[in-house]
């Protein structure tokens, strides 16, 4: 009589497990990430009444490459303005190498223009405070 309950409790048993482990799929596995350090675009600036003006470029930057230039006030990012300086650095910061960022630029002679940045990393050799 023992023998007859243990029989169909173990095929349930292994029709269950059967069930469960096909199921079950492996997980893919992928390349990790490159870490990706904070977004850099490569001037000094500080605020003015319209933006932030630019005191230094510096060479070989995003900001060279874009265009930019000392004295130069960025007036907007991402059509969002760029009055405050923590609200700048947060949003250039938060973008990762490669990225475009879209700014609008008034020069020393009050011409208006957009210009496009490609963000880099932090340059090692750079405080990241930059």
């Amino acid at each position: 009589m023992g023998r007859t309950i243990v029989k169909p409790f173990f095929f349930t048993f292994l029709l269950f497990a059967a069930a469960v482990f096909s199921t079950c799929k492996k997980p893919v596995q992928t390349a990790p990430a490159r870490p990706s350090g904070p977004g850099y675009l490569g001037i000094l600036y500080v605020p003015n009444s319209d933006g932030l003006r630019i005191l230094r470029v510096y060479p070989e930057s995003p900001a060279t490459r874009a265009g930019l230039a000392v004295g130069d006030t960025i007036t907007a990012v991402e059509g969002q303005s760029a009055l405050r300086l923590g609200d700048f650095r947060a949003r250039i910061r938060a973008r990762r190498e490669g990225e475009k960022v879209n700014l609008d630029i008034m020069s020393v002679s009050g011409a208006r223009r957009k210009v496009v940045a490609t963000i880099n990393e932090i340059p090692s050799a750079l405080d990241a405070s930059y």
